[in-house]
Formats: structure tokens, C-alpha cells, sequence
């Protein structure tokens, strides 16, 4: 999907809601809206996702099954990179019951967990009544802090927090070394050829172009064109260390998923690539 700046995304998904909502009557698409939630999470479509659950939330008949659509709605606004309208959500929906009322607050605390802190979580816990939803966040914490197996893990989590631990990584710094030393290899070595050309080109015309108009004794454009080459240069280390620090991110999310479907079954979840 292509980004969208946040006031337009906002008025499209309002906009796409409603003529959603005026299709059909809800009542007779209640299952189907749920399903189809469910499918484009899964299919990592969080826009729509998001249009979505704004609907079902908006038309559900009761507190429960409103929950249930701000819970994957707020799911979806976080992995479009919108965590302040995620956390307004769960803060602000309906929820009749204690149960309710606790699978929100930890979602808040879980979503948390997605970029790699799992402070909020750790406070929600040490607040949560002792109920099934806190036994397995206590197992879940555990298993991102590195702890050993313990008898209460479900049998199949070992295996999977040891695919976790020894999931792929590449080093962001090597990968920046690597663009220092020849801008585009960083790029090449995460196998975006593409970007490692580009790279390539720009720093070798710029710099060049540099080292061209210095020996013609072009002093004031010698040194425009420096500015400009150093701008390529160190903009291709950076580009590749971030791409680096993107690819670790994404590898961690896609083995953290088989996790988080394994110990709560009740929150939106991404099925593997």
C-alpha cells in the first residue's frame, strides 16, 4: 500500500466507512464483517482493516462485539504506524464486562510489546487480577526476557521461542561499514540490487562530477558538488542501516506471531509468510 499523510487516510477510511455502511444492513452482514476483518489482518491489508472495524464497531449491537472490532481496529491503526489513535481506541471503547475491560487494557500493554518494550506490559501484569489472561502474559514475559522453559509453558512454546532466538539477523553496523567502505554494497548484501545500483551510480557521478570541475580549477561548483556527493554518501550508509534495523523488525514480528496466536487466541493475529 502506498502511505498516505494522516489527515487524508483519515478522511478516506471515513469516508469508505460510510458508504460501507449504507450497503447493507448490518444486521444481515454481522458474521460476514467479522470474517472479512479477520481476512484482511490476515492478509496484512490494515487499512482495510481499519475501514472495517470503524463499521462493525459503529453498527454492533452490543458492548461485546463493539470490543471485539476496536480491539482488531486498534491492532490495525498500530501497524499502519498510528500508536496514538491505537491507544485512544482501546481507551475509549465500550466494554460491559470485567473480562472485556481486561482484554483491552492488556492490548494496550501488548501492542506495546510489538516494538520491542514490554514495560507497559510488565506494569499491566503486576496490576492484573490472577486470572488465565495473566498466567499467560506471566509465560509470555518470561519468553521475552530469555528465560529457560518452565513446566507451565504450553509443550509446543519451546520450540517455538527457540526458532525465536535463533531467527536471522543482520548486523546494522557491518551493514553500514559496508556502505562506508563501497556505497551500495550495504544495499547489496540485504539483496536490494535495485537501491545498491542506485547508490552505486549517484555517489560514483556526484563524486565524479566533483573531482572533475576541482581539477579544472572550478572552485565554487567543485565545492557544490562536494556538498551534494557527501549527501549521497552518507545518505546511502544511512538508508542501508536503517533498511538493516527494518529487516531485523520484521523477522522478529514474523516469528513473535506464531507466539502470540499460540498464547492469546483471542487477539487479532498475522498468519507467517
Amino acid at each position: 500500500m502506498v502511505p498516505r499523510p494522516r489527515a487524508v487516510r483519515t478522511m478516506i477510511a471515513a469516508l469508505s466507512a460510510a458508504i460501507i455502511a449504507l450497503a447493507a444492513p448490518f444486521s444481515e452482514t454481522d458474521s460476514a464483517f467479522a470474517a472479512r476483518a479477520e481476512e484482511l489482518i490476515a492478509q496484512r491489508r490494515f487499512f482495510d482493516a481499519h475501514v472495517y472495524c470503524m463499521v462493525g464497531a459503529a453498527l454492533s449491537g452490543n458492548d461485546e462485539k463493539r470490543a471485539w472490532y476496536v480491539l482488531r481496529d486498534a491492532f490495525s491503526l498500530w501497524m499502519l504506524g498510528e500508536s496514538v489513535e491505537a491507544m485512544q481506541a482501546l481507551a475509549a471503547a465500550p466494554a460491559a464486562s470485567k473480562r472485556d475491560r481486561e482484554l483491552l487494557a492488556f492490548a494496550a500493554a501488548w501492542l506495546q510489546t510489538k516494538g520491542g518494550n514490554d514495560t507497559a506490559l510488565v506494569r499491566w501484569l503486576a496490576l492484573a487480577p490472577a486470572t488465565s489472561l495473566a498466567t499467560r502474559t506471566r509465560i509470555y514475559l518470561d519468553f521475552l526476557q530469555g528465560a529457560p522453559a518452565k513446566g507451565d509453558w504450553p509443550h509446543t512454546l519451546p520450540r517455538l521461542a527457540t526458532a525465536y532466538r535463533e531467527r536471522p539477523t543482520v548486523s546494522p553496523l557491518a551493514i553500514g561499514i559496508m556502505s562506508a567502505m563501497l556505497p551500495g554494497a550495504g544495499h547489496a548484501s540485504l539483496g536490494l540490487w535495485a537501491d545498491a545500483g542506485l547508490a552505486l551510480t549517484l555517489n560514483a557521478v556526484s563524486i565524479g562530477a566533483t573531482v572533475e570541475l576541482a581539477s579544472s580549477r572550478l572552485v565554487f561548483p567543485a565545492v557544490a558538488s562536494g556538498l551534494v556527493a557527501s549527501l549521497f554518501y552518507v545518505g546511502a550508509i544511512i538508508s542501508s542501516v536503517t533498511l538493516a534495523h527494518e529487516r531485523n523488525a520484521a523477522e522478529r514480528e514474523e516469528r513473535l506471531a506464531s507466539i502470540d496466536a499460540l498464547l492469546f487466541p483471542e487477539l487479532p493475529s498475522i498468519p507467517p509468510r
